[in-house]
């Protein structure tokens, strides 16, 4: 019996963080990984400690919020491996500020990254996945998009979103073979936090 070919996995949020302990877990595993994130020095560094540990890693440095760069980001995985197998979606951002003095940019900015990037991630994913009848989409939601605190009312609201968004797609494109995950982490020693 011949074995599988490794999965080809894209984590989004990779530089650090949550994105990153994810892509380190599907490495360790033996998928084949492709970190996303803004910061080409941060993706770099990530990648470079990965194939260290003797990983299949690769990465990309492009900014989600922004219209055309998850077709790219599609586009350049799809040059490299025949599929995506899983696509991690753990890109995310807070501002810790009372609704009262947030301003319009940090809102735009929590929402372009935490919300609209995976709209555009998902959508540029599934035509691969549905054609080939398989893929996992994992949605990074957070506990705090259950249940809002003060201070981080724009967080909250993007994180119900991604949950609420994540089972919609499920319902569609479950008929096609295709697996969604929503998960809730609690409180996470990242550098969001400190933000």
């Amino acid at each position: 019996m011949t074995p599988s070919p490794p999965r080809f996995a894209i984590v989004t949020g990779a530089s650090r963080g949550i994105g990153l302990a994810t892509a380190r877990t599907l490495a360790a595993r033996g998928d084949r990984v492709m970190l996303v994130a803004r910061s080409e020095a941060d993706l770099g560094s990530a990648t470079e400690d990965l194939r260290a540990a003797g990983a299949d890693a690769i990465h990309w440095a492009g900014d989600l919020a922004q219209a055309e760069a998850a077709d790219a980001m599609v586009a350049r995985a799809l040059e490299l491996a025949e599929g995506i197998d899983v696509c991690v979606m753990a890109a995310g951002i807070g501002h810790w500020v009372a609704t009262r003095d947030m301003s319009e940019n940090q809102w735009r900015e929590t929402m372009a990254i935490n919300l609209d990037a995976v709209f555009r991630t998902t959508r540029a994913v599934l035509p691969s996945m549905i054609d080939r009848r398989r893929g996992h989409l994992v949605y990074v939601s957070s506990v705090l998009g259950r249940k809002g605190v003060g201070n981080m009312a724009a967080y909250s609201a993007s994180k119900a979103a991604v949950a609420a968004f994540g089972e919609s797609v499920a319902a569609e494109v479950k008929p096609m073979g295709l697996k969604v995950t929503v998960i809730y982490p609690g409180t996470t020693a990242t550098g969001m936090r400190e933000h």
